[in-house]
């Protein structure tokens, strides 16, 4: 931050070596993770100068790095032409091209790959029959996609690379692949069944894919590709009502050191789905706490401080249920100020305080223009049963009766008011 400030204001004061300073205010600004503006500053150096192709090779390496394979392909391509250009240059213009799906032009660009640097020079040889399989998965080529995926897993073992022959500012998937090319190639041949099975439904393929996925992570668990495949064997276990696998899928992913910070985000919100689903309140109320302590900015994170509310109020820690939940209300806002209020309507009731679950009960309603009418109706028939517990049935029948008018007379609401009120 400091040094960008100087360099803002040198550019202000007019300094003639202008394009050194957009450079090292671009080089500044991508290492903060500023991107846009770092590419910005790049686009910012001169049409014609020492420093203009290395501000364009600058900015179309963090273009191909967040994934804006077009702007990239048209920023590499100039470069690419010129005598000078390195392989790592023109081997990112080749990928840029595939990752666009254009057919014609990759071939082209990969020709001229191919006759400039040899067809064995690694790690491309290897990255461009990658992206080739690649390319057959996204058709639903699927068998051919396969074969292609075997025969590189074949062959990886003899690429010797790392990530520094990819160049600057290189996609955190391209540099797991180049540093595990095996199990790259092991993992999109496991990937291709998996695809397959989803889009042509058998009990064949089913059983194919599975074993795929256990034998990719028998042979490569402990590499950069396991927690994707732990992830997707979470989700079919989940789907499939078996909580208790799906939850060791997701507890792998959430400890596991291979498991990228997303992908431990995503981990710990499905493993806490699981112990929900499991009606395990102790685990639930020890990972949403984890959920809150190590991920704060992760996007669940209001559902996890509600869940720990609402967890005090199902195990009957009611006064702690009450004080969460009214901290979740300082920032709640529709459905979740709706959930919390009810929660803390439920916690009241339970404790025998009806007029105080009355009255939080009531303001699900009063302020609830932005929540939906389930949390609005689940809250009138649990303050409609607070005032039969008081011996109030007149107070009671007309909460009953605004039941029946917004749910309906037939809804499941509708119906269980009714048989209220004939009780009463």
């Amino acid at each position: 931050e400091l040094s960008l400030s100087v360099y803002d204001r040198l550019l202000v004061e007019g300094i003639t070596a202008s394009d050194s300073v957009h450079v090292a205010r671009g080089t500044a600004l991508s290492r903060l993770g500023r991107t846009e503006e770092a590419i910005e500053a790049y686009r910012r150096v001169r049409s014609t100068g020492p420093l203009t192709s290395s501000a364009a090779l600058l900015a179309a390496d963090l273009l191909f790095a967040t994934g804006d394979y077009a702007a990239a392909a048209r920023a590499y391509g100039p470069l690419a032409e010129e005598t000078s250009a390195p392989p790592a240059l023109v081997g990112r213009w080749v990928l840029s091209l595939f990752e666009q799906g254009q057919a014609e032009q990759t071939k082209k660009a990969r020709d001229r790959f191919r006759k400039r640097f040899g067809k064995d020079q690694q790690p491309w040889a290897f990255l461009f029959e990658l992206y080739e399989g690649r390319r057959r998965l996204a058709a639903r080529e699927y068998d051919k996609a396969f074969e292609l995926f075997a025969k590189l897993e074949d062959e990886a073992t003899a690429v010797v690379a790392d990530e520094s022959t990819l160049g600057s500012a290189v996609a955190v998937d391209l540099a797991r692949t180049v540093a595990d090319p095996v199990g790259a190639a092991a993992y999109y041949a496991a990937t291709t069944r998996w695809q397959q099975m989803r889009a042509e439904p058998s009990e064949e393929g089913a059983q194919v894919a599975l074993k795929l996925q256990g034998d990719f992570l028998s042979a490569h668990g402990a590499g950069p590709f396991a927690p994707t495949v732990r992830l997707r064997l979470g989700d079919f276990n989940f789907a499939l009502g078996t909580y208790r696998q799906s939850a060791g899928a997701y507890r792998d992913v959430l400890d596991g050191p291979q498991s990228s910070q997303s992908q431990r985000q995503e981990g710990i919100w499905k493993l806490l789905q699981c112990y929900q689903k499991l009606s395990e309140h102790d685990e639930s109320l020890r990972l949403s706490r984890r959920l809150l302590s190590q991920f704060p900015d992760h996007p669940k994170r209001n559902s996890a401080e509600i869940e720990v509310g609402v967890i005090y109020e199902e195990t009957g820690r009611y006064s702690e249920a009450i004080e969460t939940l009214n901290q979740v209300l300082e920032w709640a806002e529709g459905d979740d100020a709706a959930e919390a209020r009810y929660h803390i309507g439920q916690a009241y009731q339970k404790l025998g305080d009806y007029r105080s679950a009355i009255k939080i009960y009531y303001e699900v309603s009063y302020h609830g223009a932005e929540a939906t009418t389930n949390w609005i109706v689940s809250a009138d028939f649990a303050r409609a049963r607070c005032h039969e517990e008081l011996a109030e049935p007149a107070q009671a029948r007309s909460v009953y009766d605004k039941i029946i008018r917004t749910a309906g007379a037939s809804s499941e609401f509708g119906r269980l008011a009714q048989q209220r009120i004939d009780a009463l």
